[in-house]
């Protein structure tokens, strides 16, 4: 057993085969562009302490703890993908199916994702999740917007998220995100500061490795969406693996 935990560890990490599989996102949902038999491993990590108190001590914030989603998805056919994650410390369960389409005309690929989460509180609270995620075609190669619009079941909130990452040099891009609270009211369970992140990522073969600094502990867009607690900077990092069921065959 421990053999091939350490097996599935290291082709986390190996690289694989293909190079780029899609732009990718710190928090933000882009429309797939894996293909059949195709899928993706993912560790999201946030630190808890603020990186602009007290960093000295605190190894900016690293030593207070970190909230972590572990993630996988698959395609399943054509363009429907299956999806299922956990978040530590809320206890959040996230399943989901989603399903991308590609508008040729407008350059422009779409995905709508519907959900199923359930996590911890006062007591254990569950409800649906929908979302619609726009990400135009590369912009002159190397500029990817990606707009997403979602509406929580549980809060009864619409939301918006919108991003862009830039290739600066090949396989290195910078990102932004920014979450502005809709229509803010007053609502309890909204925090006062909108949501925004700021990252570097290395594409390299197979693997998506990001570097980011935040003022939110999110790493979905739902909570994203909510609003953050103040302006302090948390640093986190993500890191995700392609992998092809093919692969895995042939590996035996």
């Amino acid at each position: 057993m421990k053999k091939k935990l350490a097996i599935a560890f290291l082709a986390f990490l190996i690289p694989s085969s293909l190079l780029a599989f899609e732009t990718a996102m710190p928090s933000l949902k882009v429309p797939t562009n894996l293909e059949a038999k195709e899928g993706e491993f993912r560790i999201l990590h946030r630190f808890i302490g603020p990186v602009n108190h007290k960093t000295v001590d605190t190894a900016m914030g690293m030593t207070e703890g970190a909230f972590v989603n572990l993630g996988i998805r698959y395609l399943i056919w054509s363009k429907l993908e299956a999806n299922f994650s956990y978040q530590t410390r809320t206890r959040e369960y996230i399943t989901g199916l989603s399903y991308a389409y590609f508008i040729p005309r407008a350059y422009l690929r779409a995905q709508l994702d519907g959900q199923f989460f359930s996590y911890k509180d006062s007591q254990r609270k569950n409800n649906l999740f929908g979302l619609l995620s726009l990400q135009s075609e590369p912009i002159l190669k190397r500029i990817s917007p990606v707009i997403n619009l979602g509406y929580d079941g549980y809060n009864h909130r619409f939301g918006p998220g919108f991003g862009v990452s830039v290739m600066i040099i090949k396989k290195f891009e910078v990102m932004g995100e920014y979450y502005p609270i809709w229509k803010r009211g007053n609502d309890s369970f909204l925090n006062s500061k909108n949501a925004f992140v700021f990252g570097l990522k290395d594409n390299t073969a197979g693997h998506h490795f990001m570097l980011l600094l935040t003022n939110s502990w999110a790493t979905e867009p739902r909570r994203q969406m909510l609003g953050a607690k103040t302006n302090d900077i948390y640093f986190g990092f993500n890191i995700e693996r392609w992998f092809s069921v093919d692969e895995f065959i042939h590996a035996e």
